[in-house]
């Protein structure tokens, strides 16, 4: 059963990576639309939100940094 296991695995990781990215492209979009809506000192505390976002998901899940927040 190895090979499926393996098999099944592999499959896991790429549609995990393939949601990441759907999710981050999604919370990037609302950002910029917020964004539209802030003051300049609120878009400063939603921008370094968005930096301990992409810190936190390259810790959790041991990405690279390029891989979050394109």
């Amino acid at each position: 059963i190895q090979p499926i296991l393996h098999q099944t695995a592999c499959e896991m990781k790429a549609i995990h990576a393939q949601t990441m990215e759907q999710i981050d492209r999604t919370i990037q979009r609302a950002n910029e639309q917020i964004a539209r809506e802030l003051n300049e000192a609120q878009r400063r505390i939603l921008e370094q939100m968005e930096v301990e976002r992409r810190e936190f998901m390259q810790k959790r899940f041991r990405t690279a940094p390029e891989a979050v927040g394109r």
